[in-house]
């Protein structure tokens, strides 16, 4: 004699035992979207690692060509220092002004881009960010309004 609800020969039937049977159909759908979900995971990851070795691939090519480019641009900038100094040599100064001369503008060009840097440099710590994230309100003055988020941030 079996329960009400309960049938041994029917696995699809309610645990609850209300008497009513699962679809098998909607068993069906839900596994093959289970399936499916899981090849969609799987084919992102797959689409992911080789973009991302190609993307590798693509920065060593990049830096290698950035090493080339450095390397003609340093030889293009001595040759225009020597052809500077050729050229101060030729209108009646020394050898020796003539090299200070261009011996400074390259350090005044080195400080420059220095300089550059330094103010660049204060933008790798996401500043904006950091003030719009940890912001502590007793701190905040009438001289320091409040920026909306999503206003431009410039330096």
């Amino acid at each position: 004699m079996s329960e009400p609800g309960h049938n041994p020969d029917n696995l699809t039937s309610d645990p609850a035992g209300s008497g009513t049977d699962t679809d098998p159909g909607l068993r069906a759908a839900f596994g093959e979207a289970v399936l499916a979900l899981q090849q969609l995971v799987g084919s992102t990851a797959e689409l992911a690692a080789v973009e991302a070795r190609r993307a590798v691939t693509a920065a060593g090519w990049i830096l290698a060509l950035g090493v080339g480019i450095a390397a003609t641009v340093l030889a293009a900038w001595a040759l225009a220092g020597s052809a500077l100094a050729f050229w101060l040599v030729a209108e009646g100064w020394s050898w020796g002004w003539a090299l200070l001369l261009v011996a400074g503008l390259n350090l005044l060009a080195a400080l420059l881009m220095a300089l550059a840097i330094r103010r660049l440099a204060s933008r790798l710590g996401f500043p904006a960010l950091r003030r719009t994230l940890f912001r502590d309100r007793r701190r905040q003055t009438d001289a320091e309004p409040h920026q909306p988020v999503g206003t431009a941030y410039s330096e």
